[in-house]
């Protein structure tokens, strides 16, 4: 769930929020339960010692993030002291998020796209022979993105269209050697959608590239005595948020 959110400047919340994602373990006290000691099943009487407050859950983990409203990009930490936390769940929060009636009322259908990793669009065009190549774009955000996405949002903008496929596929025996609008296009996709390549390597074998299947992330290195985690999240991703 998520947990705090503030503003980084309280004068000017469009400078960024940032927050946690609150992670715990859900336990439901009618399920069977297991005696450590007994090594056997809880009896009824056993399980009826068992109190738990409705409004308790174990196993709390805390993860920091800052999001940025111009330009819509969220950075989250990945690992805490005790645990971890994937970029496939938090997509699926904020797709439950955004998918609430008075989100989508109010702003219609919100695609979020995990950011892969910087290389991974560079592996997809640098398979040996590239057979198919599958842009599909998502109508970009229509603030604070580079001129080429702003670009790209205004021509879908004026054909009132939300997505875009587009789909190459190599003469025989030959591969696709994309061109500098193809990969503006797909880098613009890999931001807002995705990118698949399907070919082979040197050896013959099938390859299959997504940029969905490998998110980006980044070590951060700070001093814990003079600077927090969530301040040391925020002037990392400050610097770099149009970089990526």
């Amino acid at each position: 769930m998520i947990g705090e959110l503030r503003s980084i400047d309280s004068e000017d919340p469009l400078t960024g929020l940032v927050g946690r994602f609150y992670r715990f373990i859900n336990i439901d006290p009618k399920e069977p339960w297991f005696n450590l000691d007994k090594n056997e099943p809880a009896t009824e009487a056993e399980m009826a010692k068992v109190v738990i407050p409705e409004f308790m859950r174990p196993g709390m983990t805390m993860f920091n993030f800052v999001f940025y409203p111009k330009g819509h990009k969220l950075y989250f930490e990945v690992h805490d002291k005790k645990g971890s936390l994937g970029s496939s769940s938090v997509k699926k929060l904020l797709d439950t998020v955004f998918a609430a009636p008075s989100i989508t009322q109010a702003f219609g259908t919100v695609d979020i796209t995990v950011i892969p990793a910087k290389e991974q669009l560079e592996k997809i065009f640098a398979i040996n022979r590239l057979s198919k190549l599958i842009i599909e774009i998502t109508r970009p955000n229509s603030d604070g993105g580079e001129e080429y996405e702003e670009q790209v949002m205004k021509r879908l903008d004026r054909q009132n269209a939300r997505q875009e496929r587009i789909e190459y596929t190599a003469i025989p025996n030959t591969t696709i050697e994309p061109d500098d609008e193809t990969k503006k296009l797909a880098k613009v996709a890999s931001h807002n959608g995705r990118v698949s390549g399907k070919g082979t390597d040197l050896q013959g074998k099938k390859v299959i590239l997504s940029t969905i299947s490998h998110s980006w992330t980044e070590i951060i290195v700070y001093d814990s005595d003079t600077q927090t985690q969530i301040d040391a999240l925020v002037d990392q991703t400050r610097s770099q948020r149009h970089d990526i």
